[in-house]
């Protein structure tokens, strides 16, 4: 089913918590990608560009879930193409973790010890 994203957007209104990701095309600026969550690191919902509704007034992004990360894909209204950034699975780990864990180098490691 295709959805406009206006109509992804309001679906999340009234959830509580929710993290929304974006990701634009780096040409026209416009959102290709959306990712909803409701918690860092957790799998959540995936929304890609798959059509197009071209009007009189401007251009309409339909988007289809699915997983998007990493799929190649061709921005519907300037046409530059590119695959989309790949998901890091560890980066909600390394986030959770202290400033001074994340921080660290080998050598205050070592000294630690």
């Amino acid at each position: 089913m295709l959805l406009f994203e206006s109509t992804i957007l309001d679906s999340v209104k009234g959830r509580g918590h929710t993290l929304v990701r974006k990701q634009q095309c780096l040409g026209c600026s416009k959102v290709l990608a959306i990712e909803i969550n409701s918690k860092l690191g957790k799998r959540g919902e995936y929304y890609s560009v798959k059509d197009v509704n071209r009007t009189r007034f401007g251009v309409d992004f339909l988007f289809e879930k699915g997983v998007w990360f990493g799929n190649y894909i061709r921005c519907p209204n300037c046409g530059r193409e590119g695959r989309l950034p790949m998901d890091k699975p560890l980066a909600a780990e390394e986030i959770a973790k202290p400033k001074e864990v994340r921080n660290a180098n080998k050598e205050n490691i070592r000294k630690a010890k």
